[in-house]
C-alpha cells in the first residue's frame, strides 16, 4: 500500500498552483450537484458510518516535521459532525443543512464545480470533478496561533457495503501534507444523533 500511496502522493505535494475562475451560481444549482454526488456514492447514503483506517501523521515545527503512526482503528462519522476529519458524509450533511452556492474553479488545470457553504462560522469549499465525484475539501481554521489552510483529499473511491467511500484520505495543513490515511472498510450504521 506504501507504493501506490507515494505514487499517489508525489504529485500532490509538487502541485502548488491555484487558478481560480470563479463564477456564482444560484443555490438550486448546488442542490442538484449535491444530489449528483450522493447518487455516486451509492443507494441511500447513510448519515452515520464506522470507518476502519490506519496511516501515518507528520507534526511540523518550523522547517521540520516529525512522523507518527496512526494505529489501526475504527471511528464513528455522522453526517452531523464538523470535526477537523471532514469526509463526504459530513459535507453532504453541512451542505445540505446550510445555504450552499456554487462557482466554477480551475485548480492545476482540473476544472471544478465548487460547492461552499459556512460551518461553525468557517467557510467550506468541496471540490467536484465532471464526473460529480467529490475530491476534496478545503476550509481556513482561526486558532491562538493563527490561521491555517486544512484540505482533506478523497482519493481511490471503492464499495464498502453498496456504498462508495475514498479508500485513501491525504490532509494537508498549508499545503503540507499532515495526515494519511487508509480506509480498509466502511460499514453503514442506524439512524441515530
Amino acid at each position: 500500500m506504501f507504493i501506490r500511496t507515494a505514487h499517489v502522493l508525489i504529485p500532490l505535494v509538487a502541485t502548488g498552483a491555484l487558478v481560480a475562475f470563479p463564477h456564482a451560481g444560484a443555490a438550486q444549482d448546488a442542490a442538484a450537484v449535491l444530489t449528483a454526488i450522493e447518487q455516486g456514492m451509492g443507494t441511500d447514503v447513510p448519515r452515520r458510518v464506522r470507518v476502519a483506517v490506519a496511516g501515518s501523521g507528520y507534526k511540523s515545527a518550523g522547517d521540520t516535521a516529525t512522523h507518527y503512526r496512526i494505529e489501526p482503528h475504527t471511528m464513528e462519522i455522522s453526517g452531523a459532525s464538523t470535526d477537523a476529519l471532514w469526509t463526504p458524509i459530513a459535507f453532504l450533511a453541512g451542505a445540505a443543512s446550510g445555504k450552499a452556492t456554487q462557482a466554477k474553479e480551475t485548480r492545476a488545470g482540473t476544472p471544478y464545480t465548487v460547492i461552499s457553504f459556512t460551518a461553525n462560522g468557517q467557510v467550506v469549499r468541496g471540490y467536484v470533478t465532471e464526473k460529480n465525484v467529490l475530491e476534496r475539501i478545503r476550509t481556513e481554521t482561526k486558532g491562538e496561533a493563527g490561521g491555517a489552510q486544512v484540505e482533506e483529499v478523497f482519493l481511490n473511491w471503492e464499495e464498502f457495503d453498496g456504498l462508495r467511500f475514498p479508500s485513501l484520505i491525504i490532509q494537508k495543513q498549508n499545503d503540507r501534507v499532515s495526515r494519511i490515511l487508509v480506509v480498509s472498510d466502511v460499514g453503514r450504521l442506524e439512524a441515530g444523533p
